[in-house]
């Protein structure tokens, strides 16, 4: 991961192992519910991995429950305010 002022970039190159890249993408992105300032918001992948990682974690991000962050079925907690839900969409 590279720290870059708010805009992080996780790095992913040709030969990573793509479970372990993937899992690490997403505590990247979502622990915390994404509200830190290392939190992962971009990525940088090697051309010849890209399509597969992609799916991968395209898989991962769809299991993702939203809600009761002391619910043991809850993967990651709501935003902070309406206004944070609104500048994640955008």
């Amino acid at each position: 991961q590279a720290e870059m002022g708010g805009k992080n970039a996780a790095i992913v190159l040709a030969d990573a192992d793509l479970e372990l890249a993937v899992e690490q993408v997403m505590l990247g992105a979502f622990r915390s519910t994404g509200q830190k300032c290392t939190a992962n918001s971009r990525l940088v992948l090697h051309e010849p991995i890209a399509e597969e990682f992609l799916a991968r974690l395209t898989v991962e991000v769809k299991e993702l429950r939203v809600g009761d962050p002391l619910d043991p079925d809850v993967t990651t907690g709501p935003v902070v305010s309406a206004s944070a839900q609104k500048s994640i969409i955008n």
